[in-house]
């Protein structure tokens, strides 16, 4: 991105990593310009920015408990299993 489409609150993705986020701060350093984003709080070099459409929303990943785990383990049964191996062809094979 050009220094000129940079400003704080402008959408952005770091087409390297796939970070997306919102401008929060604008700073030079070294000759070159950074910007601050708010998803990971780190500065990215302007000019590796590209524009973004929009924030996308991250799953929120849920925790399966110990319990949860067992109880659907024990869902499957020793005959479920087996069909499941018997399916198994080519290199897999064993």
């Amino acid at each position: 991105m050009q220094d000129d489409e940079l400003s704080i609150g402008a959408v952005v993705r770091y087409p390297r990593t796939g970070t997306t986020g919102k401008i929060v701060e604008i700073s030079n350093s070294e000759g070159y310009t950074f910007a601050k984003l708010d998803s990971t709080e780190l500065f990215y070099r302007a000019d590796m920015l590209i524009p973004a459409r929009s924030l996308k929303e991250k799953k929120e990943r849920t925790e399966i408990s110990d319990i949860e785990r067992l109880n659907r383990a024990e869902d499957l049964s020793s005959k479920d299993l087996e069909d499941a191996f018997d399916d198994v062809t080519g290199v897999g094979a064993g």
